[in-house]
């Protein structure tokens, strides 16, 4: 009895070894044709692909409008003045310069 159970662990274990490898076979050949298929299919579906449409708004440029509407504000605020030049403010040198200019002129004799 001892003889014959070895014997027939052994069998079934060869058994399933054997069945085991063709199970693992078998499962890499349908990776295999499966990838395959897959690539096969990604080319044939390849189309060129547009650019995405630009939904950016074109940049407009209004400082012709803000020019117009400071000068009817003004126009309308002072009619007996002008104005000469608009233009973005400086960092301030306009106001030390003609603060200078002015006591320097304090200084000059009168004629």
């Amino acid at each position: 009895m001892g003889e014959g159970m070895g014997e027939a662990t052994f069998l079934a274990l060869q058994t399933v070894g054997v069945a085991f490898v063709l199970m693992a076979a078998i499962s890499a050949l349908c990776a295999g044709i499966i990838s395959a298929i897959v690539a096969v299919l990604a080319r044939s579906q390849r189309k060129k692909v547009a650019p995405p449409p630009d939904f950016a708004m074109p940049v407009q440029d209004d400082r012709a409008a803000v020019v117009a509407a400071i000068t009817a504000a003004v126009h309308v605020m002072l009619p007996r003045h002008r104005i000469i030049h608009l233009g973005a403010a400086q960092s301030g040198q306009d106001w030390a310069r003609e603060s200078r200019t002015r006591h320097h002129a304090s200084h000059a004799p009168r004629r």
